[in-house]
C-alpha cells in the first residue's frame, strides 16, 4: 500500500518535470479576465513624502489627498481618484516647464481644464465635486521657468493658506473670481468684469474696453449705474530685490478718492494717484487701459499687499485695474501718475 503511494508520487513528479522542460523552463502564465493599461502616477503618501508608483486605473487613490507631479518637459501623467462628494480644492504648479491640467469625472463632465498660472504650487480654485471617480491628467510643455516640479494636487483645503507669495496672487483675476483678494464694500461687485461680455453688452463708456491683456478686470464701473464705494486688497506678497516694480493696468480719472496703495502690516506705505484720462493720444480714454507702475523700493524685503481704493459715488468717477505683476522694469505710460506719497 505504501509502496503504491510512493510510486504514484514519483510518477507525478516526473510528469511535472517533463512538462516544465517541454514549456522551455517557463511556468504557465496567470490569466486574468481583462487587461488594463498601466500608467505611472505620483501619489502623496504622507504630508512630507511623495512616492512614485507604477499603477493602473484599477487602483484608485482618495481625492482628498491626491497629487501627480512631472519633472521633465513634453510629458503626460494620468491618475484616478475617488471622492465621496463635497468641495475639493485645486492646487497647481507650472514648475520648470509649465503644466496643463484636466479633471474629468466618470460622468464625462469636465471640472477643470487649463494651465497653471504660476510656477510654484498655489491654490487655484475649488469646485463642487459630486461623489464619483475623477480622471486627472497633467502635461508639461517645453518652456523654461523656475520652481521645480509641475504639480496638480487635490485636497479639501478650499481657501488660500494664510501665507505670503513671491508674486501677485491672482493678479489678472484669470479665474473670473476675486480668489485670494479681500473685497470690502459693494464697489467692485461680487466678481471681476468679463471684458468680452462687457463689450458684447455695451457695458462701457463711449467705445469698447481696449489695451487689456486678460479676460477679467476689477472695476467700480457698473454699466451706467451709480458707482458704489469699495476696496480690493490682494493676498500678501514679498517685495523682492530682483523684481522691485509693481506693474499693472489701470483706468482712472484724477480723483482724490480713487487710488492704489501698498500696505505694510495693514498700513499704507505707498499711495499713488493716477489720471489716465489725460493721455492726449487716446481717442477714448474712459475705456482704454494704461500701463502703470509703482516702485516698491521703500518696502523691499517686506511683506506687503496691494489695495485698490474707490471711495466715490459718481457715475463717471470709477477705477478699473488688472494684470498686476512684479517686474524688474517699470512699464508706466508717461504723464498718468498724478502724485505718489511714501509713509
Amino acid at each position: 500500500m505504501h509502496k503504491g503511494i510512493i510510486v504514484y508520487i514519483i510518477v507525478l513528479i516526473a510528469l511535472v518535470i517533463v512538462a516544465y522542460i517541454y514549456t522551455g523552463f517557463k511556468l504557465p502564465p496567470i490569466i486574468t479576465s481583462s487587461s488594463i493599461a498601466t500608467t505611472t502616477i505620483s501619489h502623496a503618501t504622507s504630508a512630507t513624502t511623495t512616492a512614485t508608483t507604477t499603477a493602473n486605473y484599477s487602483y484608485i487613490y482618495p481625492c482628498q489627498n491626491f497629487q501627480i507631479y512631472l519633472i521633465a518637459p513634453n510629458t503626460t501623467q494620468r491618475g484616478l481618484c475617488s471622492w465621496s462628494g463635497g468641495t475639493l480644492g485645486i492646487w497647481l504648479a507650472g514648475g520648470n516647464y509649465g503644466a496643463h491640467v484636466s479633471i474629468v469625472g466618470v460622468n464625462n463632465v469636465t471640472y477643470f481644464n487649463g494651465t497653471a498660472p504660476y510656477s510654484c504650487l498655489s491654490f487655484i480654485d475649488n469646485f463642487s465635486a459630486p461623489a464619483q471617480n475623477y480622471k486627472i491628467s497633467i502635461s508639461t510643455g517645453g518652456k523654461s521657468a523656475s520652481c521645480g516640479y509641475s504639480i496638480v494636487k487635490l485636497n479639501t483645503t478650499t481657501v488660500p493658506p494664510k501665507k505670503y507669495y513671491q508674486y501677485i496672487y491672482n493678479g489678472a483675476f484669470s479665474n473670473g473670481k476675486y480668489t485670494g483678494w479681500n473685497v470690502s464694500g459693494k464697489g467692485f461687485g461680487l466678481a471681476p468684469l468679463n471684458i468680452t461680455y462687457a463689450d458684447a453688452h455695451n457695458c462701457y463708456l463711449g467705445q469698447p474696453w481696449a489695451n487689456y491683456n486678460g479676460t477679467f478686470f476689477a472695476t467700480t464701473y457698473n454699466c451706467g449705474l451709480t458707482n458704489a464705494p469699495g476696496n480690493l486688497t490682494s493676498a500678501p506678497f514679498i517685495a523682492n530685490f530682483s523684481r522691485p516694480f509693481l506693474n499693472f493696468r489701470i483706468i482712472s480719472p484724477a480723483e482724490g478718492q480713487l487710488y492704489v496703495e501698498v500696505l505694510q502690516n495693514g498700513t499704507p506705505a505707498i499711495v499713488a494717484h493716477f489720471n489716465t484720462f489725460n493721455v492726449s493720444s487716446q481717442g477714448n480714454a474712459q475705456a482704454t487701459f494704461q500701463n502703470a507702475s509703482i516702485p516698491l523700493t521703500p518696502v523691499i524685503g517686506k511683506i506687503v499687499q496691494v489695495r485698490v481704493v474707490a471711495q466715490v459715488l459718481q457715475v463717471e468717477k470709477f477705477i478699473a485695474v488688472g494684470d498686476f505683476s512684479l517686474s524688474s522694469k517699470p512699464i508706466s505710460a508717461p504723464g498718468i501718475l498724478v502724485n505718489m506719497s511714501i509713509a
